[in-house]
């Protein structure tokens, strides 16, 4: 029963992707769908594995369908290899350097503050 959760939360995750890619077109070859699922991805990832995780009252199904199902397939490193591989091979080297800087230290920062978020808010609902 816990792949089928997955799979849902993978089949969301997608989708949201996949949405998030035309609403968010590439910019002068610039992957900036990608680049915002990823860093919003982490920023979500971050906050769900902080301190709040332990007071989520959902099922261990549903905290793996939303944690690895959605936000594991709404994310994806393939995608950001593969554009910055098309970026150096267009010569395009600035814009894959700003990329790859981007899409490595925006996701530790926004991991990071997503983690600082939940254990803000859990300290908050301690007190209470």
């Amino acid at each position: 029963m816990t792949y089928i959760w997955i799979g849902i939360g993978g089949a969301i995750g997608s989708m949201l992707r996949y949405l998030t890619g035309l609403l968010l077109p590439p910019v002068s070859g610039f992957p900036l769908g990608t680049l915002s699922v990823n860093l919003i991805g982490c920023l979500i990832l971050g906050f769900l594995s902080s301190q709040a995780d332990s007071n989520w009252s959902a099922s261990p199904q549903v905290k793996l369908a939303v944690k690895t199902g959605l936000i594991g397939s709404f994310t994806t490193m393939s995608a950001v290899s593969t554009e910055l591989v098309i970026l150096l091979q267009s010569e395009h080297y600035g814009v894959a350097l700003l990329y790859f800087t981007l899409s490595l230290l925006g996701g530790l920062c926004f991991a990071s503050l997503g983690m600082l978020l939940g254990n803000s808010t859990e300290k908050r609902r301690k007190v209470q």
